[in-house]
Order: C-alpha cells, then structure tokens, then sequence
C-alpha cells in the first residue's frame, strides 16, 4: 500500500514540472506586448470586405447597369435581378413578393471608392500587424473580370494593395535593412554567404533579369 501511495505522489510530482515548464516556455514565446495583444484580440479574426467595380463605358452603352446592386449602407448591399430576367419581369405583379437578396459584410467599398482608400480601409491595419509579430492572411476572390487584379496589383500609376503593402513595409524597415551583396537568403529563415566572384556572378543575373523585364 505504501508504494503505491508513494508511486502515486511521484506521479504527480511529475505533473506539476511538467507543467510549470509548459508555462515557461508559453512566457517565452509571448512576442507581442500586452496592450498590441488586447487590441488584435478585440478586432474579429474573418473581416470580408465587398469593392463594387464600376461599369465601362462599352457596358454601359450596351445596357448591362440595370442596378442589380444597391449599397442601402455602409456593411449592407441588395442584390436585385436584372430588369430583363424572368424573376425581374414577375416581381412587377403587385400579387407576387419583389424578389431581392440582402448581404452584409464588415464594409462596402463603392465604385468611386479609390485605390488609396481601399488600402487605408482594409489592409493597412493588417501591414501593421504584421510589422509588430501578428500573422495576416489576405486574398481577393471573385468572378473573371470582376476587378481583382486592377485592385491587388493595379496599374503602375495606381498602385493596388500588394504594392502599397510593400512600400510600407519597406519603408518602416528601411534602417534595418541589408544593403550588401556579401548574403544571400535561402529558404524562410536560413541564409549563405557569397564569395567575391559569387557576387559578381550574382549581380549579372540580376542585371539581365531586369533587362527581360524590362522588355
């Protein structure tokens, strides 16, 4: 009886190492400040966000702005079917019930809505995150032709959220970036180090890299 009672001592004397160490490593891998971590924490993990695309002259000469889509307010857009769809054509019987869809998302982007004011409106924050120690996830989804290319990457005098992400990161980190070409980075988090003749080879690849972009 003795030893199993002792056995069983031991056993949770065990347990309560084990788990002191677990607290330890979890204060060791705390990378955010306390207050950086209230704020991520109070803000929803999922935000979706709906950028309505204009229509193009060609579309609207053709008569395909029949709005289907009202903005009703800032997170809230009601999908309606075109004028000349069966549905469309039935709800006009006053016996019938108007057909329409409601969606709501965490914020509605208007087609007048610019480049400039969809980053600072969306991304920005998460760029943000990002430079403090937070993890971030974006991507664009849509039908083809629905606008996500001009409004991830954007033409070169409209830049999109990509390049716009970019610059930003770059330019918070400028004082700590690696100006030399004695490095090379390999992989996520590994890096090797050039000779001098891997340096020279280095930078002529870069140069006729940039000459096929260029052309």
């Amino acid at each position: 009886m003795e030893i199993c009672l002792n056995s069983s001592a031991d056993r949770r004397e065990r347990r309560l190492e084990v788990d002191d160490l677990k607290g330890n490593f979890a204060s060791e891998f705390t990378f955010l400040p306390n207050s950086q971590q209230s704020i991520l924490e109070e803000r929803e993990h999922l935000q979706v966000y709906l950028r309505i695309r204009p229509f193009t002259s060609a579309e609207h000469n053709s008569t395909e702005s029949q709005d289907c889509v009202s903005i009703e307010s800032a997170d809230t857009v009601l999908l309606k079917p075109p004028s000349v769809s069966l549905s469309a054509r039935l709800s006009v019987d006053r016996s019938l019930p108007h057909t329409g869809q409601r969606f709501q998302f965490s914020q509605v982007f208007g087609p007048e809505t610019t480049q400039r004011e969809l980053f600072e409106g969306t991304v920005k924050d998460l760029v943000r995150d990002v430079l403090h120690g937070a993890n971030s996830l974006l991507f664009t989804y849509g039908v083809t032709n629905a606008g996500k290319t001009f409004t991830f990457l954007g033409p070169d005098a409209d830049a999109g959220i990509l390049p716009r992400s970019l610059d930003l990161i770059f330019n918070s980190i400028d004082e700590r970036v690696f100006t030399g070409t004695g490095i090379k980075p390999q992989r996520c988090r590994e890096f090797s180090r050039l000779s001098t003749e891997q340096q020279v080879e280095e930078a002529a690849f870069k140069r006729n890299l940039f000459r096929q972009l260029k052309e």
